[in-house]
């Protein structure tokens, strides 16, 4: 068996793979995106497009992860809703 190039099993920035990392990130930085959009319109004036470019991601990328704009929306709101929850004061 050849003998593997040291740090053959590390990505650039030296780090252990990690695909779950991986997966999550065009995730979070659509979110993200999104939300900042949403600070400066309207989602009815945001595109995929829009989304895309803000998150210096491709269309075709959104499309592998979301159906539509709305599907997108409501799994930022569910997820800021949900990071943002509290438990009530005593």
């Amino acid at each position: 068996m050849p003998a593997r190039a040291r740090g053959a099993d590390k990505d650039v920035g030296g780090r252990e793979p990690d695909t779950l990392g991986r997966t999550c990130q065009p995730h979070a930085a659509l979110e993200a995106a999104l939300l900042a959009l949403i600070a400066e319109r309207p989602l009815s004036r945001i595109t995929v497009s829009d989304v895309s470019k803000q998150a210096d991601i491709n269309r075709s990328t959104f499309y592998e992860h979301y159906d539509d704009l709305p599907t997108l929306a409501a799994e930022a709101c569910a997820r800021a809703s949900s990071t943002n929850s509290s438990p009530p004061p005593r």
